[in-house]
């Protein structure tokens, strides 16, 4: 009995690993036809006032989107979070300028503190029916994407790639979690 017991155990766990392990690599490569009408860049850490590696893989995704669409207009989304010395559409913001993207094409939205607040808080820089591509490292694609369609979007999914392998891994794993608390708790 006891060898049963443990053997479903491990059955489940192992599917409670493989099953958003699927989910996630599905949107790895990105999902979707983008438009070029609105890429909403979603925040994580900035360093000070420099974008973390995670954050400057985003900006350099959104470059090679906004220079490959120049009539497509961008919003920047992240609120300041601890140690951070300013809000990270601010960084953003300085990032792309910097590269030369015409600042009139960037709205910053400078509130949200999780994917959810950045997606709703954008949404009211958008007009009614606008095609949308959201920005995200490839680990997050999965989610970010089930969060847009939660609140009526149909978004393009572009993928920014993770350089480094630990952190890749790492982000990973936590997504399982947050895959997990998603599907169970909703966004």
């Amino acid at each position: 009995l006891m060898k049963k017991i443990l053997c479903i155990v491990a059955i489940v766990l192992i599917l409670a690993i493989l099953i958003p392990v699927c989910l996630i690599a599905g949107s790895i490569d990105g999902r979707g036809e983008p438009t070029g009408e609105v890429l909403i860049v979603l925040g994580t850490t900035v360093n000070g006032t420099e974008p973390s590696p995670m954050l400057r893989q985003r900006l350099d995704a959104a470059l090679e989107y906004l220079n490959t669409y120049p009539d497509a207009r961008c919003i920047v989304t992240g609120g300041k979070g601890d140690g951070e010395n300013l809000s990270e559409a601010q960084c953003m913001y300085n990032y792309l300028t910097a590269a030369g993207i015409d600042p009139g094409r960037i709205t910053m939205e400078d509130q949200a503190t999780s994917t959810m607040e950045n997606l709703r808080y954008s949404m009211e820089f958008l007009e009614p029916n606008a095609q949308i591509a959201i920005v995200s490292n490839e680990f997050h694609l999965y989610r970010a994407g089930q969060m847009a369609r939660q609140l009526g979007l149909s978004p393009a999914l572009i993928p920014a790639s993770t350089e480094y392998p630990i952190l890749l891994a790492s982000y990973t794993l936590r997504e399982i979690l947050a895959v997990w608390k998603f599907h169970l708790f909703g966004g």
